[in-house]
């Protein structure tokens, strides 16, 4: 037996509000951003601009989102499963306040939430969202502007990727892990700052962001995946952040205008191809590193200088294969 209760509510500015709860059989469901059935409770929100909200005549600006959500079993916690939306501006807000008077807190979005939108230029989440689901805004063509809320730990795979019109990014302060290509294919995004509470960036995190100059990342990074940033061909300098201890292969490949490389302190190896191609012209080696593998430096044509650690054992077969302008190491 299914109850269904739904209210309008009317708001300034010619914005209406309806908030509808759907309560089916309890799900058993505990994963927050998997794929929840479609048993459980569900909670909808539906945002007009443009329409008086009480029969008037429209504005002409007919741009109407609609977010539904799913409870999460055991709590008052929502992950928004489905984002369909025709305005330019979306907001994730933080709590949403149901028909039975229990305001929830919306913590997480879901998997391929919103994916392959076409009007979304700006996206704003909300400050009690922890984790964005893998493809949750893919393809999300006319976005321009990210800003994620404080509470944000997580970006799951693919969360942003091939958003080609993408140039800006805010990261909350408490973001911890950037999943597997999570903006790949980004191509006007400029810069990032990753703040110093991440731990990780996924295999291809940030590939093929041919705008991309800047990438500040913070201490506490960890791990950073292969093809992290391949083919940022315009990125210009990278400092390793201090608890990295291993740079997996084609991390920064292709990144041909990649100048100034500081390595970190921590750092023991360097993986196949991780900085093929770049336009170092000295590069100096900590005295923590062991192992160099297979074309970590070849290409770099405009590498005159290699300075090495004291603690190098092993540099594989054409490590630095191809930098004819080597001359002194």
């Amino acid at each position: 037996m299914m109850n269904r209760f739904l209210k309008t509510f009317v708001l300034a500015a010619g914005l209406s509000l309806c908030i509808g709860i759907q309560a089916n059989a309890s799900s058993s469901s505990s994963d927050p951003v998997g794929d929840l059935n479609d048993s459980g409770t569900k909670i909808t929100q539906i945002f007009k601009n443009g329409s008086s909200g009480s029969g008037g005549s429209s504005s002409g600006n007919d741009e109407e989102t609609t977010i539904t959500y799913r409870i999460i079993p055991g709590t008052d916690n929502l992950i928004a499963r489905n984002i369909v939306s025709s305005a330019k501006d979306l907001k994730i807000p933080a709590t949403v306040k149901g028909d039975n008077g229990i305001t929830y807190f919306v913590t997480a979005i879901g998997k391929d939430a919103m994916t392959s939108n076409s009007t979304i230029e700006s996206v704003t989440i909300g400050d009690n969202v922890e984790t964005i689901g893998d493809n949750a805004f893919r393809k999300a063509n006319a976005m321009k502007s990210l800003k994620t809320g404080a509470m944000l730990r997580t970006i799951g795979a693919s969360a942003f990727r091939r958003n080609v019109r993408l140039d800006t990014v805010n990261f909350g302060n408490n973001l911890d892990t950037i999943g597997p290509y999570a903006f790949a294919g980004d191509e006007s995004l400029k810069s990032i700052t990753i703040g110093n509470m991440a731990t990780a960036i996924g295999t291809g995190a940030f590939q093929n962001c041919i705008n991309l100059t800047s990438a500040k990342l913070g201490d506490s990074i960890a791990a950073i995946g292969g093809d992290a940033f391949r083919n940022d061909v315009s990125l210009t300098d990278i400092s390793i952040p201090f608890n990295v201890t291993r740079i997996e292969a084609s991390t920064f490949a292709g990144d041909k205008h990649l100048a100034k490389i500081t390595l970190g302190p921590r750092l023991n190896s360097i993986g196949p191809g991780a900085f093929r191609g770049a336009s170092i012209a000295t590069l100096d080696i900590p005295d923590t590193v062991s192992l160099i593998q297979q074309e970590a430096f070849a290409q770099c044509y405009r590498l005159t200088t290699v300075n090495f650690g004291t603690n190098v054992s092993v540099i594989e077969m054409g490590a630095f294969r191809g930098d004819d302008a080597l001359t002194t190491v």
